[in-house]
C-alpha cells in the first residue's frame, strides 16, 4: 500500500455545491427544519466556509426529523444528514 492513501482516508473531503442557488435551497431545508423542530447536532454545521460567495457548505446533521418537514421528503442531494425517528424497520 502506498503511504499516500493512507494518509488521505485521515481526512474527510468535502466538495463544494455547484452554485448559490444550491445553497440558498439548502439553507431553506435547514431553516424549514428547525423551524419545526429539528435541530443541528454537530458542530458548525450548514455553516459557509471560504467567504461570501463560497459554495462549501459544512455538512449539517439534523434530529429529529418529523414527516412535516421539507426535507423528509425532498431529496436535495447536498450536505445535509437528516435522522428521523422509527418504531420499526416497516417505517
Amino acid at each position: 500500500h502506498d503511504s499516500r492513501d493512507r494518509s488521505k482516508a485521515k481526512y474527510s473531503q468535502i466538495t463544494p455545491l455547484p452554485n448559490l442557488s444550491r445553497v440558498s435551497y439548502m439553507k431553506e431545508l435547514i431553516a424549514d427544519a428547525i423551524e419545526k423542530g429539528a435541530s443541528i447536532i454537530n458542530q458548525r454545521g450548514g455553516d459557509i466556509v471560504g467567504g461570501p460567495e463560497s459554495t462549501l457548505m459544512v455538512p449539517a446533521v439534523l434530529h429529529p426529523v418529523t414527516p412535516n418537514m421539507r426535507i423528509y421528503e425532498e431529496e436535495q442531494f447536498g450536505p445535509i444528514i437528516p435522522i428521523a425517528p422509527y418504531n420499526s424497520l416497516e417505517d
